[in-house]
């Protein structure tokens, strides 16, 4: 039984893997779930029987990408909230951020979200509630926490605008090298801390 369950799953990673590709290269729309299966060395009724179509698998790879993206960030912000050494720190993390959404295949989810928008209104909208929403909700929380602890003086963390999520996109989506990331950061950073400085 539990060997059946790794094929199952298995499977189903291989098809998640296949549609990704092929919807990055030939869009939502030149995209046919015969490619999937053909990619995926799968057949079509398996495709439908672990996504049900088509439109349900992009939303099943956007949701896995942004996952595997986002929760590791969550996780240091949880962090980050009992630091002692913040400065330090979040300069850290929004270097790692910033790296993380200018990767290409993020760059190149984040076209496909943006492309299929009004095709597939729910896809933007998962998008935002999985990756911009949460990660604010954790920098709101992991703010408040270090306002409490005397540490950074942001009395509405919930709008704070110390790492916002938009500011890693506006480069374009083109690569960007390891040192002008680190005096984007560096330059935000010290804007913002002007604004609520470290105490």
């Amino acid at each position: 039984m539990t060997q059946a369950l790794g094929r199952s799953a298995r499977k189903r990673q291989t098809i998640l893997s296949a549609g990704r590709d092929l919807f990055l290269s030939n869009g939502y729309q030149g995209t046919s779930v015969d490619q999937i299966a053909a990619s995926a060395e799968v057949s079509k009724q398996t495709v439908y029987k672990h996504f049900g179509d088509k439109h349900e698998l992009l939303l099943a790879i956007v949701n896995h990408a942004l996952d595997s993206t986002v929760t590791p960030f969550l996780k240091r912000i949880r962090a980050l909230a009992d630091t002692a050494h913040l400065e330090a720190d979040l300069t850290a993390l929004a270097a790692d951020y910033l790296r993380a959404v200018l990767q290409e295949p993020v760059v190149q989810l984040r076209r496909l979200v943006v492309g299929e928008a009004n095709r597939v209104p729910e896809l933007a909208q998962l998008y935002y509630d999985q990756a911009p929403a949460r990660t604010l909700a954790a920098f709101a929380e992991c703010f408040s926490v270090l306002h409490d602890r005397g540490l950074l003086r942001v009395p509405e963390p919930a709008h704070c605008k110390l790492l916002p999520t938009r500011r890693g996109h506006a480069i374009r989506h083109q690569r960007v090298p390891m040192q002008r990331i680190q005096r984007l950061v560096r330059i935000a950073l010290a804007r913002e801390i002007r604004c609520f400085g470290l105490c």
